[in-house]
């Protein structure tokens, strides 16, 4: 919007606004944290501010980050300016909790929602970060750090950045396991195997060494619903999924004789209990308890094999003719 050569959707980045812009030293531009600047005072400079013309740009421009952290008379401070604004002025305000932010500033502002960035875009954009940084890093690395960064590009790269930073070698799945807290592939495939053979030992004796080890039980339990979701979707048919190659190839193998019945059950019981976990403050017992409720209950089975397979059993059942009398006579 401040273009030497806009206004349009693309900044030329060549012309000297853009350039101040980029380099964050642009006069008319001014970047507030509404969660460091919460008060009445804040805003009331802001709107003095805004009085004063532009001293290069098209417009002043002020971008109020978080503002849903603002105080219930800074946003009424803010109102009236909102309601008529001078003619050079723009004001854009950004949140990631809309429902904190009034109606009355809502219905007043141009509204844009922001969708996450797909997995395979984050990869690709670390990926030509970690090759100008000349940062060694192994591609399934890359996607471990894309799905935590659960769309956000920011996270992502900071993620990047600290792994890194710790690491002169070439980064591998292991290393970012390590330095982002997240429990190891192999642990969790072992995991995955026991509770499927309802194996209870071996089960509690992992979730007994996780826990030893300090790691965070809600995440161990996040990567479980997620596992098991992928499980279920691919025993449905659905390949498309944001996954290292090896991981996709493990999670098919192991669901090969587990009916999707199951997977659904196993799913559901999950998600059904992860509030108990967010309350508990036994998280570990918490785990084990539903754990051992997902291995205990019966095996479900697919139901149209059954269909088929007592059909192949029994053989077609004979149907006899009987005429309209016969059978009046029958159900009299």
């Amino acid at each position: 919007i401040n273009c030497e050569k806009g206004l349009s959707s693309t900044p030329c980045n060549s012309c000297k606004v853009c350039e101040d812009i980029t380099a964050s030293r642009a006069v008319d531009v001014f970047e507030i944290d509404a969660a460091s600047h919460t008060g009445v005072d804040n805003i009331r400079d802001l709107i003095e501010n805004s009085r004063y013309a532009p001293g290069i740009a098209r417009f002043k421009t002020f971008i109020i980050d978080e503002v849903h952290m603002l105080s219930r008379s800074a946003f009424n401070a803010l109102l009236k300016t909102l309601e008529e604004p001078p003619d050079h002025v723009v004001f854009i305000m950004a949140t990631t909790e809309l429902a904190k932010v009034p109606v009355t500033v809502l219905s007043r502002c141009q509204r844009y929602d922001f969708r996450r960035i797909p997995v395979e875009q984050i990869v690709s954009h670390l990926r030509s970060v970690a090759e100008r940084e000349r940062i060694r890093v192994t591609d399934d690395a890359l996607m471990i750090i894309a799905i935590q960064a659960d769309g956000s590009m920011r996270d992502a790269q900071g993620m990047l950045e600290h792994v890194s930073a710790a690491s002169t070698e070439m980064i591998d799945v292991e290393a970012v396991e390590k330095m982002l807290g997240l429990v190891e592939r192999s642990t969790m495939h072992d995991l995955l195997t026991s509770v499927i053979a309802r194996d209870v030992a071996i089960v509690l004796d992992m979730i007994g060494r996780v826990y030893q080890y300090g790691q965070d039980l809600n995440l161990l339990y996040r990567t479980l619903i997620e596992s098991f979701r992928n499980m279920m979707v691919l025993k449905a048919g659905y390949t498309n999924l944001a996954l290292p190659r090896e991981e996709k190839e493990f999670l098919t193998e192991i669901i090969r004789d587990l009916p999707f019945e199951e997977l659904h059950r196993i799913v559901s019981v999950l998600i059904r209990s992860e509030e108990d976990l967010k309350f508990s403050s036994l998280p570990k017992v918490t785990i084990e308890t539903v754990l051992l409720r997902v291995m205990s209950a019966p095996r479900l089975v697919d139901l149209q094999q059954i269909i088929q397979t007592a059909a192949s059993r029994q053989g077609p059942v004979p149907i006899r003719q009987s005429s309209q009398a016969s059978l009046a006579e029958k159900y009299k």
